[in-house]
């Protein structure tokens, strides 16, 4: 019963994610998607699953202050965190670049693109 209560969180978090339209609220149910998947990693992980699940906590955890450093960036510069406002607005190479970066290295970690995890 936990297991269904656990993965039906994780598919509302997830449902959220896509449907905010706002860059801090995305940050926010991109990160509430870790509770979850700690809970779940130390309830009905294989050997070692306590540890596991803390170092997945906390490289993943890591890995998103990136955006979270990006997002506050981009509040910083426009004012605005929604996405509407974002995709109106110009911004300098170099800052999108930084910002790219930034997005793009949480991004990886989360979602194993480049060999990132072990």
């Amino acid at each position: 019963m936990a297991f269904l209560i656990i993965i039906l969180l994780l598919e509302t978090s997830l449902l959220i994610v896509f449907l905010v339209i706002d860059t801090l609220l995305f940050y926010i149910y991109f990160e509430s998607i870790l509770a979850p998947l700690f809970v779940l990693i130390g309830m009905y992980g294989s050997d070692e699953k306590v540890r596991a699940s803390f170092y997945f906590f906390l490289y993943t955890l890591l890995g998103s202050l990136f955006m979270l450093l990006s997002i506050v960036t981009m509040l910083s510069l426009i004012g605005s965190t929604d996405f509407y406002i974002l995709s109106k607005t110009s911004i300098i190479f170099m800052f999108q670049l930084f910002l790219f970066i930034g997005i793009f290295i949480a991004f990886a970690v989360k979602t194993p693109v480049i060999y990132l995890n072990s």
